[in-house]
Protein backbone atom coordinates (compact mmCIF):
# COMPACT_ATOMS: atom_id res chain seq x y z
CA UNK A 1 0.00 0.00 0.00
CA UNK A 2 1.60 2.95 -0.51
CA UNK A 3 1.53 5.88 1.82
CA UNK A 4 0.21 9.41 1.00
CA UNK A 5 1.14 12.70 1.58
CA UNK A 6 -1.73 14.87 3.57
CA UNK A 7 -2.94 17.66 1.07
CA UNK A 8 -4.74 19.37 3.90
CA UNK A 9 -5.13 18.97 7.65
CA UNK A 10 -8.92 20.07 8.62
CA UNK A 11 -8.75 20.37 12.66
CA UNK A 12 -12.34 22.00 14.78
CA UNK A 13 -11.23 25.05 17.01
CA UNK A 14 -11.67 23.57 20.33
CA UNK A 15 -10.97 26.29 22.56
CA UNK A 16 -6.80 26.14 22.46
CA UNK A 17 -6.64 22.80 21.93
CA UNK A 18 -5.67 22.83 18.40
CA UNK A 19 -2.61 25.23 18.53
CA UNK A 20 -0.45 22.59 20.07
CA UNK A 21 -1.18 20.71 16.50
CA UNK A 22 -0.81 23.58 14.55
CA UNK A 23 2.49 24.38 16.00
CA UNK A 24 3.50 20.47 15.40
CA UNK A 25 1.67 20.47 11.32
CA UNK A 26 4.05 24.07 10.71
CA UNK A 27 6.77 22.29 12.51
CA UNK A 28 6.37 19.54 9.80
CA UNK A 29 5.64 21.74 7.13
CA UNK A 30 2.01 20.63 6.86
CA UNK A 31 -0.95 22.68 5.84
CA UNK A 32 -3.78 23.07 8.73
CA UNK A 33 -7.19 24.74 7.92
CA UNK A 34 -8.47 25.28 11.59
CA UNK A 35 -12.81 24.99 11.09
CA UNK A 36 -15.65 26.18 13.18
CA UNK A 37 -16.90 22.52 14.73
CA UNK A 38 -20.55 24.05 14.03
CA UNK A 39 -19.85 24.42 10.19
CA UNK A 40 -18.41 20.62 10.04
CA UNK A 41 -20.93 18.92 11.33
CA UNK A 42 -22.56 18.02 8.14
CA UNK A 43 -24.17 14.73 8.97
CA UNK A 44 -25.55 16.02 12.27
CA UNK A 45 -27.94 12.81 12.39
CA UNK A 46 -25.64 10.38 11.79
CA UNK A 47 -22.93 12.07 14.38
CA UNK A 48 -25.71 11.81 17.24
CA UNK A 49 -26.15 8.06 16.42
CA UNK A 50 -22.22 7.29 16.47
CA UNK A 51 -20.00 9.92 17.99
CA UNK A 52 -16.88 7.77 17.27
CA UNK A 53 -13.40 9.10 16.17
CA UNK A 54 -13.65 7.27 12.68
CA UNK A 55 -17.31 8.89 11.84
CA UNK A 56 -16.05 12.34 12.85
CA UNK A 57 -12.96 11.98 10.81
CA UNK A 58 -15.04 11.03 7.64
CA UNK A 59 -17.09 13.70 8.35
CA UNK A 60 -14.42 16.22 8.24
CA UNK A 61 -13.32 14.81 5.20
CA UNK A 62 -16.06 15.12 3.43
CA UNK A 63 -16.81 18.11 4.96
CA UNK A 64 -12.91 19.42 3.38
CA UNK A 65 -13.84 17.65 0.18
CA UNK A 66 -17.29 19.71 -0.30
CA UNK A 67 -16.31 23.31 1.67
CA UNK A 68 -12.48 23.57 0.99
CA UNK A 69 -11.41 25.35 4.00
CA UNK A 70 -9.53 28.51 3.67
CA UNK A 71 -5.51 27.37 4.52
CA UNK A 72 -4.03 30.87 5.60
CA UNK A 73 -0.14 30.19 5.48
CA UNK A 74 2.10 31.80 7.86
CA UNK A 75 4.99 34.07 7.12
CA UNK A 76 8.41 32.33 7.10
CA UNK A 77 9.28 34.30 9.87
CA UNK A 78 6.61 33.09 11.66
CA UNK A 79 7.10 29.67 10.99
CA UNK A 80 10.95 29.38 11.89
CA UNK A 81 9.40 31.20 15.64
CA UNK A 82 7.06 28.45 15.56
CA UNK A 83 9.22 25.98 15.26
CA UNK A 84 11.81 27.48 17.53
CA UNK A 85 9.53 27.09 20.23
CA UNK A 86 8.61 23.51 19.48
CA UNK A 87 12.29 22.77 19.29
CA UNK A 88 12.73 24.17 22.71
CA UNK A 89 9.74 22.44 23.95
CA UNK A 90 10.75 18.78 23.21
CA UNK A 91 13.79 19.80 24.50
CA UNK A 92 12.14 21.09 27.83
CA UNK A 93 10.09 17.77 27.99
CA UNK A 94 13.41 15.60 27.28
CA UNK A 95 14.89 17.30 30.19
CA UNK A 96 11.99 16.69 32.25
CA UNK A 97 12.22 12.87 31.47
CA UNK A 98 15.53 12.92 32.69
CA UNK A 99 15.13 14.56 35.90
CA UNK A 100 12.39 12.77 36.53
CA UNK A 101 14.56 9.49 36.14
CA UNK A 102 17.87 11.11 38.43
CA UNK A 103 14.53 11.50 41.09
CA UNK A 104 14.22 7.89 40.83
CA UNK A 105 17.23 7.06 41.90
CA UNK A 106 18.42 9.89 44.03
CA UNK A 107 20.00 10.31 47.28
CA UNK A 108 17.42 12.23 49.92
CA UNK A 109 19.79 15.20 50.33
CA UNK A 110 19.26 16.17 46.48
CA UNK A 111 16.05 15.19 45.82
CA UNK A 112 14.49 18.46 46.58
CA UNK A 113 16.38 20.64 44.21
CA UNK A 114 15.54 17.65 41.36
CA UNK A 115 11.72 17.96 42.42
CA UNK A 116 12.23 22.17 42.43
CA UNK A 117 14.14 21.90 38.82
CA UNK A 118 11.02 19.68 37.35
CA UNK A 119 8.33 22.39 38.18
CA UNK A 120 10.61 25.24 37.10
CA UNK A 121 10.60 23.48 33.92
CA UNK A 122 6.81 22.29 33.48
CA UNK A 123 6.26 26.20 34.33
CA UNK A 124 8.46 26.38 30.98
CA UNK A 125 6.20 24.42 28.78
CA UNK A 126 2.96 26.67 29.95
CA UNK A 127 5.15 29.75 29.25
CA UNK A 128 6.00 27.87 25.42
CA UNK A 129 2.44 26.63 24.99
CA UNK A 130 1.21 29.98 25.73
CA UNK A 131 4.07 31.65 23.81
CA UNK A 132 3.04 29.37 20.57
CA UNK A 133 -0.62 29.94 20.92
CA UNK A 134 -0.08 33.65 20.75
CA UNK A 135 2.34 33.23 17.56
CA UNK A 136 0.29 31.64 15.56
CA UNK A 137 -2.37 33.39 16.35
CA UNK A 138 -0.28 36.60 15.36
CA UNK A 139 0.62 34.70 12.30
CA UNK A 140 -2.45 33.58 11.36
CA UNK A 141 -5.09 36.37 11.59
CA UNK A 142 -2.86 39.42 12.27
CA UNK A 143 -1.95 41.81 15.02
CA UNK A 144 -5.43 43.61 14.98
CA UNK A 145 -7.58 40.63 15.20
CA UNK A 146 -5.93 39.41 18.13
CA UNK A 147 -7.14 42.15 20.22
CA UNK A 148 -10.79 41.14 19.67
Amino acid sequence: MKIKSPVLTIAEATGGLEKLLAGYLTEAGLQLAIVNPKRSVTLPSERELAKTDNIDARIMAEFALDIKPIVRPLADKDTEEIKAIMTRRHQVREMITAERNRLYLSNTAVKPSIEEHIEWMKNQLKTFDKNLEDQIKRARYGKKRMHC
